[in-house]
């Protein structure tokens, strides 16, 4: 069973890090937490940076992701944070990895910059889709990758990597070993033409 904070990260840029007050490029950039989750219930905070766990700096997102899955569960981890210039500490238990889809789809939300949802059978009716499959971009986040790459919200993702999404589930599996830096191939359908095509984005 691997360990689980509840949280989404990205990895820090210069340009973030100038944005956010925060001193160089090192540790995780929060972008999502899990309601309910470990990191909600220590006061972890959208925005705050993950400098270190257990007194160890991070270096980055895996590093990150790689000690916490590592983590025994139930173990009380301390977590060094850096919060608009200053520096906050907090103690918070591993919990065992079992999130909700829609809540481990909010935890990738950083790596492309969009939340996603299934497809309901009123929004394939309306945009005359033969069925369900795929994934509806629900929001699209500023600055993104995905913005960068021209999506917008409305749009529906049908495949990451050659891989066909029926939904939630497929998407997040697809997803979930992506690193940052490494270039996706998407098959989009507009939103507002129902035009089909693909493009590449470089998740974060």
């Amino acid at each position: 069973v691997r360990g689980w904070l509840g949280v989404g990260v990205q990895e820090m840029t210069n340009s973030l890090a100038k944005n956010l007050n925060a001193k160089g490029t090192k540790g995780a950039l929060v972008t999502g937490v899990t309601k309910g989750g470990p990191a909600e219930k220590a006061g972890i905070k959208k925005g705050d940076v993950i400098v270190s766990l257990d007194g160890i700096p991070l270096e980055g997102v895996n590093d990150f992701r790689n000690r916490l899955a590592a983590s025994p569960v139930g173990k009380t981890v301390e977590i060094e944070l850096r919060r608009r210039g200053e520096m906050v500490v907090v103690h918070t238990s591993i919990a065992a990895y079992k999130a909700t889809p829609q809540q481990t789809a909010a935890e990738l939300r950083g790596k492309l910059g969009i939340e996603v949802k299934e497809i309901s059978n009123l929004e394939a009716r309306r945009r005359r889709m033969e069925n369900r499959e795929g994934v509806l971009l629900a929001k699209v986040d500023p600055n993104s990758p995905a913005e960068r790459a021209g999506l917008e919200a409305g749009d529906i993702l049908h495949q990451i990597n050659n891989q066909n999404l029926r939904g939630v589930g497929d998407y997040i599996r697809v997803l979930e070993p992506v690193q940052p830096g490494e270039e996706v191939l998407l098959l989009v359908r507009d939103g507002r033409t129902g035009e089909v095509g693909f493009l590449t984005v470089v998740a974060r």
